[in-house]
């Protein structure tokens, strides 16, 4: 099954290597590089998978899980 999956991570070697792979794997990647990017995202559209960095500028990981979790339980 092929899922669409959201990649939030500030490091950007890190962000590419996993959307490179996520793709190659044959599923909808879309990028955040911060936490507030990936809180827009996640208001933007609906996800199957979240992938997050928890260490990230602005917005820590859980705090972009706890988004996730209300927006879509």
């Amino acid at each position: 099954m092929n899922a669409n999956v959201l990649v939030a991570e500030d490091d950007d070697s890190q962000r590419e290597l996993l959307v490179r792979r996520l793709t190659a794997a044959g599923h909808v990647v879309t990028e955040a590089a911060d936490g507030p990017e990936a809180v827009v995202r996640l208001a933007a559209a609906q996800f199957d998978v979240l992938v997050t960095d928890l260490w990230m500028p602005g917005q820590n990981g859980l705090l972009v899980v706890a988004s996730a979790k209300s927006s879509s339980p």
